[in-house]
């Protein structure tokens, strides 16, 4: 009886399988069948292979960015000069295309990592931990067990394989967002406190833990996809442009960031190059000498305070993030004018609002990167409710 062979292969190139049946064996004849003439339309192992090979090479030709048409490719971050490209096309990698196994094993992420020293030391401790202690290994090997508790406790491993839909809404109840990169190439993250809005949380029905969490969402993003090199340092602008007396004496508030300052300190020590105070109010510089007993000598070291239309401010400004990383909106020569940096102050003269502010390249990456996972899994990003 010949044996005749179907074969089926997927749309997307990717699998070709071979299935095979045989006929009910004729009665009402005893002629004997032909001899079976050799398969011309049979590929070898070989051949199958390469077939999948070049199918699935065009295949991944075809995968396109979420936002535009243009083609990408995953690239593996391998440099900071080279991060802000692997960024673009880690986001455009996310497609669909990424099978879900593949995803959760491209975006985990451990505590320790290659380079970072816990390799060479006894203890397996990374150098941060060890500055951060000044070299007391007992009290270092007991932060890192607290780090690690920390981030099993909370899934943070894990934190950006999970789809994430209240990113907008904790953006707006605490606005902050990446400029991009300061003059040595560090990442630059502006927190305007003065604009934390926890009665809009209340609406919302978001708790401060969920806007902890979607912080450190970003903050495992930067160190882990936009600049995972070992030993990586950020420039912290904090703003305190609306900052009041009130806003002090409001417990929940200062608990808030208490928080916030407490987990950055103890879970990613020595991540700081520099934290710049802006638009602070006259009575600041009191309140911020009653807490410099407690800074650690190489935090205090790194803080400057500066008042509101001071003449030294921007000019730190410029001197720390540079013209293309500073937004328009903190200048002295735009004093007078909207001041919020949604607004056009935040596009350049062509239109192009791809410049530092909330909608820099790496805003908008993140961003794509939420929506991209959240589209993986069927799930709609919360709407702010105001």
């Amino acid at each position: 009886t010949q044996r005749r062979s179907n074969i089926s292969s997927s749309t997307s190139g990717r699998d070709i399988s071979i299935s095979s049946r045989t006929p009910p064996t004729s009665t009402a004849s005893s002629r004997t069948p032909p001899p079976a003439l050799p398969r011309t339309d049979m590929k070898s192992p070989v051949t199958s292979r390469r077939m999948r090979k070049s199918r699935t090479s065009s295949s991944s030709r075809r995968i396109r960015s979420v936002r535009g048409g243009a083609t990408a490719s995953p690239v593996i971050n391998t440099s900071a000069m080279e991060s802000d490209n692997a960024v673009k096309n880690d986001i455009n990698s996310t497609s669909p295309f990424l099978s879900e196994d593949k995803f959760l094993q491209k975006y985990t992420f451990v505590l320790k990592k290659p380079g970072d020293g816990s390799e060479e030391d006894p203890d397996s401790i990374p150098t941060s931990f060890l500055a951060m202690q000044r070299k007391n290994r007992v009290k270092a090997r007991s932060a890192v067990k607290a780090a690690l508790k920390w981030r099993e406790q909370n899934g943070i491993n894990t934190i950006l394989t999970r789809p994430n839909p209240m990113y907008d809404q904790c953006k707006a109840i605490f606005p902050r967002f990446f400029c991009g990169r300061d003059v040595s190439g560090n990442p630059t993250l502006i927190h305007r406190l003065g604009k934390i809005d926890l009665d809009l949380a209340k609406i919302n029905n978001v708790t401060s833990d969920d806007i902890l969490m979607s912080y450190i969402y970003e903050i495992e993003y930067c160190w882990n996809v936009w600049e995972p090199k070992p030993g990586g340092v950020m420039t912290s602008v904090l703003d305190l442009e609306g900052v009041s007396w009130r806003w002090i004496n409001d417990g929940n508030l200062v608990n808030f960031v208490k928080k916030f300052v407490g987990v950055m300190s103890a879970y990613y020590p020595q991540r700081s190059h520099c934290t710049l105070v802006i638009n602070s109010p006259r009575w600041f510089g009191g309140f911020y000498r009653l807490l410099k007993p407690v800074l650690r000598e190489s935090t205090k070291k790194k803080i400057s305070i500066y008042s509101a239309g001071s003449k030294g401010q921007s000019e730190a400004l410029l001197r720390v993030m540079g013209r293309e990383g500073c937004p328009n909106y903190l200048l002295d020569q735009y004093e007078g004018e909207e001041r919020e940096p949604e607004q056009s102050l935040d596009r350049d003269d062509n239109g192009d609002d791809n410049i530092p502010g909330p909608h820099s390249k790496i805003e908008k990456e993140i961003h794509n990167f939420c929506l991209t996972r959240l589209q993986m899994k069927s799930i709609k990003m919360n709407d702010v409710v105001r």
